[in-house]
Parts: structure tokens; sequence; C-alpha cells
């Protein structure tokens, strides 16, 4: 085994040396120094110099022991390979062990040496490496040297091999490899190729024909894009893709404002469709038009960008979905108000949630007030005329939620008359949001509902708005509940308690009263905004797990089939366990992380606890079963579990569903696949599109089993649902078919599970790596726990606790 750093000092002297001393005829000696950071040095000294000697030099680091060497010359190469290069970057895109390498040895042929490279990969797609050819192939031809969009530098080639294994042959895998290599590579008949893809009857034929066209926009593949979202019957998988491809190249085209109107025109045909669905996803793609699309993160990234469609255009465009005889299309129309923005928006969102007959119409318009607000009297007018006279609890509810605005001083009076509310929903909301108006008027009304409602789920429920006001006059109200009858209650006010003041006092009125009358005076308030500035370690995407989970309520439902106390245990992550039946005897309070492992079976006395939590700002994640076990029981209506014929047992490759959201941040690292393992999992099926953000989907899964949406979430009150159709711990190298030597699970883990190259080489040796079980323990699979800890970490930010 080689040790990479036995003299940390001596070897960080020794690159200083070798970078700013070695003459450029030796600087190819530094790739056969035993230590890896010496090699990576010399690698990068061969990058920047302009010798022809470097291009030989770097053949031989293509043939290095250690998989960051390799990925590194194959970039390299990118600067300095020519056509003596072309064989041994294919040899390497065909079979390197780690998928990420193959891929860079793609991406330096495809701009050194494009047309070769790709006569090489096309012979071998009758061979053992068909799969990983077509793979090296979609990256070499995706763009040519010269240009893009199918620019003259774009070489001819036969391309009917790939045509033939993406229409014909059995494995999906290969086929939709196959897909996207040939819509990569084809020039001026793009248009029909894409055709041909499209009808293929598999999701993952036609999500990887859509990812290319996303990935090198052209106009002329616009017609196809809006006839495929034409469709009746069209996965939202392949939907998500088009409309992504589709926002792509209107994006460019709008770059001239001359063509702007022009571009749009396409959109027409789909927002006046008599077709319900047809109608909703144009009004997706208009409300993704109105602001530049978040995109991946880089290096460096670009300023954000004015739009480029004139609001105006885009709400005039938007009309015909906004009074559409489907529900669904007003509601996706409504949504896509707030993206545009403006009192024209403003206006046409309040009208419709008005008017509407639909609740769910009636409900999004609700959430684009909140969010344009606009002048504070009229969105506290629009409010709270839902709020009283909407006959649906939920979007009464959702209107209380939008009016807890901090110094909205005009909705104090309207939250405290829906303390009454005939749905306890409704006046836990308005309760919660009482306190975010952070208005000294609110403290009585809070304090009185806390004392004396029949209802535990008031009384908890003031104590959220209590806790929110950051009012001096607040915490004394908040001592007596200590005495509550109830779990629930006196667990809220004792976290409360504690996170206001830092104390850890035992959970007795008395001794707070006096610690109170002694120390009161000088705890210092801290409202949410500014906690937020104070808590950085929230805010960086690597900030370690523990610290995330610091100080926090974290509550698990011990089940049958998932156990994220172990995940958590490894973790060092402080947490408490609760039965099906007894959620509310341990007592759960809106400052807690309820996980409901799979199998997630709560019982009915759950039920209502639940609800009542995540209503009031509790946080519910769900794994596999507990999809329909817990969270449908809890919020009904807006996902439930796809019904599939056989019990889903598979592995799928996870792909990002919802590129740019933060909270998919450090879950899809660079070069990252990460692979869910699915036993019996209880698929996802979305009932509410405008209400939902899937973050994770696969292609590969809906082809085999009718759903491919992986993770989603969605807000309900004051709170937040996720869920993960795999388990959060039963992840990783131990549940991964097919890996039989050390090589294949070191691969897996690098390629799969972001095992980064450093922390591989530290462990190498190790004898864990000689079976997967053993592996398992100690390399976690933490995607989906990755998705939890950017919710939290966000949550956080946001309360400021």
């Amino acid at each position: 085994m080689r040790h990479e750093a036995s003299n940390p000092m001596k070897s960080a002297l020794l690159v200083l040396l070798l970078l700013h001393t070695a003459p450029p005829q030796d600087e190819a000696k530094g790739l056969k120094e035993k230590e890896v950071a010496l090699r990576l040095a010399a690698v990068e000294l061969l990058s920047r110099d302009a010798d022809p000697k470097a291009e030989r030099a770097l053949h031989s680091a293509l043939k290095d022991e250690d998989w960051e060497v390799v990925e590194r010359a194959a970039i390299a190469l990118a600067e300095h390979g020519g056509a003596a290069s072309v064989e041994p970057l294919v040899k390497l895109a065909l079979e390197a062990p780690v998928a990420r390498i193959r891929r860079a040895a793609a991406r330096t042929l495809g701009k050194i040496a494009q047309k070769p490279a790709a006569e090489h990969l096309l012979r071998k797609l009758s061979g053992e490496d068909t799969q990983r050819a077509c793979e090296a192939l979609a990256l070499v031809l995706r763009k040519s040297p010269q240009g893009s969009g199918g620019s003259a530098g774009t070489p001819s080639l036969d391309l009917k091999p790939l045509e033939k294994l993406a229409l014909k042959n059995k494995n999906r895998a290969v086929q939709a490899a196959a897909a996207r290599a040939w819509v990569a590579g084809a020039d001026k008949d793009r248009p029909q190729v894409l055709e041909k893809v499209l009808e293929v009857p598999s999701v993952a034929v036609g999500c990887a024909a859509l990812e290319a066209c996303a990935e090198e926009p052209r106009p002329d593949l616009d017609p196809v894009l809006q006839k495929l979202l034409s469709r009746p019957a069209l996965s939202d998988l392949s939907e998500r893709r088009a409309l992504a491809a589709l926002r792509a190249s209107l994006w460019e085209q709008a770059e001239d404002p001359a063509r702007a109107a022009q571009a749009l025109g396409l959109l027409k045909p789909l927002l006046v469709s008599k077709d319900g669905v047809a109608s909703a996803r144009g009004a997706r793609l208009v409300g993704m038009l109105a602001t530049r699309a978040p995109e991946p993160a880089v290096e460096k990234p670009e300023p954000p960008l004015k739009p480029r469609f004139d609001p105006a255009a885009l709400l005039a465009l938007l009309r015909p979905a906004l009074a559409h005889p489907d529900e669904a299309a007003r509601a996706a129309a409504v949504k896509a108000l707030a993206r545009i923005g403006g009192v024209e928006a403003a206006d046409a969102a309040r009208e419709i949630g008005a008017g509407d007959k639909k609740a769910r119409v009636r409900f999004q318009a609700i959430g684009v007030v909140s969010v344009l607000r606009g002048p504070e009297e009229g969105v506290v007018a629009f409010l709270s005329g839902r709020l009283f006279t909407d006959p649906d609890a939920e979007v009464r509810a959702e209107a209380a939620v939008g009016l807890g605005k901090k110094g909205s001083a005009a909705a104090v009076e309207p939250l405290v008359r829906a303390l009454s509310d005939r749905a306890w929903e409704v006046a836990a909301c308005a309760a919660v949001s009482l306190g975010k108006t952070q208005s000294t008027t609110a403290v009585e009304p809070l304090a009185k509902l806390a004392r004396e409602s029949a209802d535990w789920k008031l009384r908890g429920a003031a104590l959220a708005g209590l806790a929110s006001l950051y009012q001096r006059s607040a915490i004394p109200a908040l001592m007596p509940a200590l005495a509550d009858p109830d779990p629930c209650v006196a667990r809220s006010a004792l976290a409360y308690l504690v996170a206001i003041t830092r104390e850890h006092l035992p959970p007795k009125v008395e001794v707070w009263r006096e610690w109170w009358e002694k120390n009161g005076e000088h705890v210092l308030l801290v409202d949410p905004e500014t906690e937020a500035q104070m808590r950085h370690r929230f805010s960086d995407a690597q900030t370690a797990p523990a610290q995330v989970y610091r100080d926090l309520d974290l509550v698990v439902l011990e089940s049958r089939g998932d156990h994220i106390e172990k995940l958590l245990d490894k973790q060092k992550i402080e947490h408490r366990m609760t039965l099906a039946g007894k959620v509310g005897e341990n007592g759960i309070q809106p400052d807690t992380l309820f996980v409901a492992n799979c199998t997630g079976e709560i019982e009915s006395v759950d039920v209502e606890r639940l609800r009542w939590f995540v209503l009031c700002g509790g946080r519910l994640f769900g794994s596999c079963w507990a999809l329909h076990e817990t969270i449908e029981k809890v919020v009904p209506g807006v996902v439930r579990k796809f019904e599939t014929r056989d019990e889903v047992d598979d592995n799928v490759s996870a792909e990002e569903a919802s590129a740019g959201s933060p909270y998919s941040e450090g879950v899809f690292a660079s070069e990252v696949r990460p692979i869910y393992a699915l036993e019996g999992a209880h698929l996802i099926e979305v009932l509410d599109p405008e209400r939902v953000e899937v973050l994770v989907d696969s292609p590969a899964c809906a082809d085999s089993w009718g759903s491919g949406d992986l993770a989603a979430w969605f807000r309900a009150g004051h709170g937040l649902v996720l869920d993960s159709v795999n388990h959060f711990e039963a992840q990783g190298l131990e549940m991964a078919p097919g890996l039989k030597t050390r090589r294949d699970r070191q691969a897996y883990a690098v390629d799969h599970m972001g095992l980064t190259y450093a922390s591989l080489r530290a462990g190498k040796e190790d004898k864990v790596w000689d079976n997967s079980l053993r592996a398992s323990e100690k390399v976690l699979d933490l995607s989906v726990f990755r998705l939890v800890t950017n919710f939290v970490r966000r949550w956080r930010l946001e309360v400021g606790r």
C-alpha cells in the first residue's frame, strides 16, 4: 500500500519544489513518485506544459494505480491530446473500473478527436461493452470542437448501429444509452431522430433523448417537444425533461429580443388546448420562462439574469389556462403567476382565489398572493376574506398561514378571530401565524388560548405562537403549560423555554418562574432573521450532520422495515424512539423532527397528533411504507402510494428531478449517481403537482414499475413533509448486487455513494472491503440522509432555533 502522506510537511515542500523548480523535461519524473500527492502535482504540471512530450507522459499516468491520478490525466489530455491519445482514451472510456473516469475520458475524446474516437466506439457496439460504448459516444458526440447546436463541425458518421440499438434492443439500459448517443450525434436529421426515439414505449429511452436535447438546445427541436407535451398520456418524468429542454431552447432564442415573441408563439397551442393536462404543461412552462431557471452549482456561478421575456406577454399568454374548464390547468396557471410577479399577476390571483369553484385552485391563489404580497392592507383584506368565508378548511388554513408575516399589525385582528374557527386545523394555523406577526397585541389572546382552551391542540398551537413572538412578555405565558396534562403541550412549553433562554431547568412551573424573576430582564431575545445570520454553521452544505442536528429534538418511530436510528448512532446524532400508539404519550412538539421508519404503521390515535405537529410547523420525514401508513393518513390528498401489480424489489439509478433545488445540494455531488435499493417499496404517486416538488426520480424505475418518483416533499400548514421510497438506513454496499471483488465495492462506493478518492486511499487496504456486509458497516450511503439534513439545515435557518 502506498502511504500518501507519511510526512505531510515534507510532501507539501516537495510539491512546491516540483511545481516551481522542475525543468520541463523532468516533469514526467514526478509520475513515478511514491506519494500520490506528488503524482497529482506532476499531472497538474503536465497539463500546463506546452511541450509536445507532455501527451506521452500523460499516457503513462492513465495506467496509474490511483484512480484520481488516472482521472486527472484523462482531463489533462483535453489540452494536449491528439491522434496518439485516441486509442488509450477509448480503452479507458470502455474499461476503467470507475464510471467517472470513463466519462472523463469520453469528454476529452469529444474535444480532441471527435470523429476518430466516435468511429472507434461505433465499432465496439457489437461487443461486450455495448452499453459503455453508447455512454461514451453520447459524451463524445455531445458538442463538436468547433461549436454546438449542430454546427458545421459535427462529424459525418454512420449512426445506423445506434439507431438499431435505440429502437430495437431488448436491454432498456442499452437502449436508453444508445438513444442519448443517437440524438447527440444526429445533425440535420435530429428532429426526425428525436421523433423516432419518442415513439419507443419506454420512459427511460425517452428521458435519455430529452436530456440530450436539454444539453444542446436547438430551435428545430421545439415543434417535436411541443407535440410531445400535447400528448394526453405522458409520464411526469418525461414531462419534466421535455419542459426543461423546451425551456432551454426558448430561453436561448429570447437572447435576441426580436425573437422572443416568436419563441413564445410555440406555447400558445398548449395553453389553449382543450386538454387540461396539456394546458397545465404550457402553464408550467410559462412559469419556468418567467425567471432564469435554477442551475447546478458551478465554481464561478454566473450573475443572475433579468427575465428575457416580457412579464406582460407571459401573463397574456397565460390567460386561456387561467380560465380553462379543467381545474388542473387553472391551478398550474395560478402557480405560474407567482413566477411572473407584478401587480397584474397579484390582481389575477386575488380574483381567482375569491371566485374559483375548486378548492385546489383557490389554495394556489392564496399561495401566490402570500408570495407576491403588495400593499399590506389589500393582502390582509383578501386573505382575511378567504379565512372567514371559504367553505374548505384547508383553504382557510392556508389563508391563516399567509397572514403570518412579521410586522403585519393588520393581520392580528383577523387571526385572533380565526382562533375560534370550527375546524381545529384552521385555528391552530392561525395561532402560529399570530405569533409570527411578532405583534405585542398578540400576546394576550395567545396566552388566554394556552390557559383556557379545552382542546390540547389549540393550547399547543398557542405555545408555538407565543414562542414565535420574540416578546419578553410572552415568555411567562409559556410556563403554566409545563404542568399541562397533555404530554405534547407540556413538552412544547419546555422545548420553547429552553430554546429561548438557553437554560436547561427541570420542567416545573415554580422553578422556571423563580428563575425568570431573577434573570428574565437579562435574557437576550433574538428574532429569527438575526438568529439566522448568527448560525452560519447551518448554511453550508458541507457542515457536519452532528452540528446541523445539535440540540434538536429528533423522534424516530420504531418499526420493522427501516432503522434510521442505526445511521443516527453511527453519525453520533442524539435522538429518541417512540412506538405506534405512543406518539402522544412520548410528546412531540412543533420544533421536533419526526422520522417515520418503514413500515410506518401508526395507529389511529397517532394520526391527529402528527397532523397537529405538521400543521403547527413540524417536519415529518418518511421512508418506504411510511408513505401509505403514515403520510397519507396525516396529510391526505397530496401524494399517495402508487399501486403496482407486484411487490417492488429492485435497485435503480436515481436522478436529480429538480435541478438546482437547495434541498438536493450535496445529494448529487459531481459525477455521483445514487442507487436506490427498493425492498417492497411504496412508490410515489403525485396527486397535486402544483403542491409537490419531486426531488429524485428514476426513468428505469418508471419502466419497470409504472412510477419513477423516488423522493418528494410538500408544505402543509406551517410544516412540511418529505418522503423517500427507499430506506434511510438499508442502503449502499450491503444491498448492491453483483459486487464480487474489493475493486468492485470500491468503485461502487465512489460512483454511487460519493466516497472521495482521498477517503478511499485512507482505507483502501482495509479488510472491510473483503465483503459487502463488512464494507457497508464502515462506508455509509448517506444520499437520502443528505436530503433530510438539507431540510433540517434550512429549517433551522428559517426559525432561528
